[in-house]
């Protein structure tokens, strides 16, 4: 699950109470990737042992540091779907 932020919202909610259906009912591993700091997510996932990885993403910054930052969150996302 990608996320933009790590906060107590209903998306969030909702994505922590499917990643944990998925788990439980199919086996699926599941991780998260939040774009900013942790928080709230972040710690339920580490509670419940669900691997979570925090890329930082600049939106108000220069057009080259947002590219570094998306090109991250790319990385990122090709890092999981190849252990797949």
């Amino acid at each position: 699950f990608v996320l933009g932020g790590f906060g107590r919202g209903g998306a969030e909610k909702q994505a922590l109470l499917l990643a944990a259906g998925l788990r439980s009912r199919y086996g699926a591993q599941v991780k998260f990737l939040g774009l900013g700091p942790g928080g709230y997510v972040a710690e339920r996932c580490r509670e419940s042992q669900i691997a979570v990885a925090l890329r930082p993403f600049r939106a108000n910054e220069s057009r080259v540091k947002r590219l570094i930052d998306i090109l991250g969150v790319i990385r990122a996302i090709r890092a999981c779907r190849d252990r797949l």
